[in-house]
């Protein structure tokens, strides 16, 4: 994996720098319901905010919600 990044200045002449980088060798979604679970059992807290959770959850379904029916949808706000 490689990072890109463009060091102090901004424009379409700066030249990006790399650095290589070792990809951990976890399976995401393994590591994500481990998270998951230590949150509900108390030992860790959670990475993010309840409101960005939310969120989130809105842009999916208006998402989904565009695919089926075809319209644009805009997110709203989750009832709580």
């Amino acid at each position: 994996m490689q990072l890109w990044v463009l060091p102090g200045q901004d424009g379409w002449y700066a030249l990006l720098t790399f650095t290589e980088m070792k990809a951990a060798s976890i399976d995401p979604l393994v590591e994500q319901l481990r998270h998951f679970l230590a949150v509900i059992a108390g030992r860790e807290t959670p990475l993010i905010s309840v409101e960005d959770a939310t969120g989130t959850l809105a842009v999916v379904e208006a998402v989904l919600k565009a695919a089926q029916t075809g319209a644009t949808v805009s997110p709203c706000k989750i009832p709580e």
